[in-house]
């Protein structure tokens, strides 16, 4: 697991799952979020 893997699952984990809030804690687009949430096989629970 890379360190953009974990960066993008730890701030999904700080906002409760919540991508658009990860996203802007992180500082990069929302599509861009979900594009590396795909390419790492990161789900979102729902």
């Amino acid at each position: 697991m890379g360190a953009e893997c974990s960066l993008v699952k730890e701030a999904l984990k700080e906002c409760n799952y919540n991508v658009y809030a990860a996203s802007r804690r992180v500082r990069i687009t929302r599509l861009v979020t979900r594009y590396r949430m795909k390419r790492h096989g990161i789900a979102v629970r729902t």
